[in-house]
């Protein structure tokens, strides 16, 4: 299940955590390219799980070879949503959310202008993330302002992380 200071993110910003692979092309990717599957893992003799520990272990290649923002959110949001899986290789096992890993990891891809790490970040701070986390607007306003920053009105993805931060921002 997904914590419920996630449940918006999760069904808006149509993130899907394993689809990419590693080697995958470093142009920035769209937010329409996107789609978080909310599904919980499939069952542990499914061979779809030994394909999904392959899709992570291939992300966090990416993540850590090239510094992609894209892996790097990817595996933050995984440590954010809980479904990490299991170092002891458990089938269909996964970590519980660690929110601080999934920060540290949002920051370094907002950091190079990643929107989609911007909005996260966000909404870390906008909806809060007890017990580390609480709602903290003043926090969440320069992310916000990123989003709008590394978006563009004109580009139909990107519509959506826009029309989600306007909100937000005349809120605070």
């Amino acid at each position: 299940s997904v914590p419920r200071h996630l449940s918006g993110c999760v069904s808006r910003l149509m993130f899907h955590l394993l689809s990419r692979t590693a080697g995958a092309s470093t142009a920035a990717p769209s937010l329409a390219r996107r789609a978080l599957s909310t599904a919980p893992p499939p069952p542990p003799s499914s061979r779809d799980w030994t394909a999904r520990l392959q899709r992570w272990q291939n992300t966090v290649a990416a993540a850590e070879r090239t510094g992609d923002p894209s892996a790097l959110t990817d595996v933050g949001f995984a440590h954010h949503a809980g479904t990490v899986p299991a170092p002891d290789g458990a089938a269909g096992a996964t970590l519980p959310p660690d929110v601080a890993a999934a920060v540290r990891l949002y920051s370094a891809a907002a950091a190079k202008g990643y929107a989609p790490a911007s909005s996260l970040l966000a909404d870390v701070h906008y909806y809060g993330a007890p017990p580390a986390h609480p709602v903290d607007h003043a926090r969440a306003a320069p992310h916000l302002r990123d989003v709008l920053q590394h978006t563009s009105e004109g580009e139909p993805d990107d519509a959506y992380a826009r029309v989600r931060a306007y909100p937000k921002l005349g809120a605070i």
